[in-house]
């Protein structure tokens, strides 16, 4: 498992000790499921493909679009930035 650093902004709960982190898990891609599967049957451990850690500054952004794919979620955060 990958250490609390939050996807958006990057900070992470050693120097921002202030704040709180949450894994949030994104819809499986169907790549995600296969390769998944193949990692389950090597008894794999690790941090999930489909799963990304956030901030509380930015947890309700992501859990909103957590039905999407984490590929699909950083296009909406690209255009969003676009529109700014």
């Amino acid at each position: 498992m990958k250490p609390p650093l939050c996807a958006f902004c990057r900070k992470n709960f050693r120097t921002h000790s202030e704040l709180e982190f949450k894994l949030v898990r994104f819809k499986k891609s169907d790549v995600q499921v296969v390769k998944e599967a193949k990692l389950k049957d090597e008894n794999f451990v690790g941090h999930p493909a489909n799963a990304e850690w956030f901030c509380n500054e930015h947890i309700e952004h992501a859990k909103t679009h957590s039905n999407l794919t984490l590929q699909a979620y950083w296009l909406v955060v690209s255009k969003e930035n676009d529109s700014e």
